[in-house]
């Protein structure tokens, strides 16, 4: 166990942590992305990118997040620095309204596990995204105007 511990402490287990993540995000299919623990983006899926318009990842790397996907900044700020307050710790919901790539927002539910070092200190944050209302307009940003089931 205190092996376990030890390789959690380095920096080269958590960058092979980041890593993994990075890999698991890319395959998901929903909307999904890291952030570090300032909420600056450090990895976007190509479904996040597509209903978000954000296609070239190195034009918002390390912005923060909210900058470039909340409907309203200041508001999702605050309101996500409140939610994270008052989770017990782990993982928490939270819900804010996403600014799609076709200019209108969508009120999303958004799952947030907390990425911790082996000193229990947040290093990031990992977003996945809830299944929408509106799943043919999400599909139409996703892969084009096409007939969905």
């Amino acid at each position: 166990m205190g092996v376990a511990l030890e390789l959690r402490k380095s920096n080269k287990a958590m960058d092979n942590t980041f890593t993994a993540l990075r890999k698991l995000v890319a395959s998901l299919d929903v909307p999904s992305f890291i952030t570090d623990e300032y909420l600056g983006l450090k990895n976007i899926n190509e479904i996040m990118g597509n209903i978000c318009g954000l296609y070239n990842f190195e034009d918002v790397q390390d912005k923060n997040v909210f900058s470039q996907v909340a409907f309203d900044m200041t508001k999702t700020q605050k309101s996500f620095d409140d939610t994270f307050k008052s989770s017990k710790g782990g993982a928490f919901d939270f819900i804010f309204d996403t600014k799609l790539a076709d200019g209108t927002m969508e009120n999303m539910l958004w799952h947030i596990v907390e990425l911790r070092d082996g000193s229990n200190d947040v290093k990031g944050f990992l977003f996945v995204g809830e299944s929408v209302k509106d799943l043919p307009r999400f599909r139409n940003l996703i892969y084009g105007p096409q007939k969905h089931n």
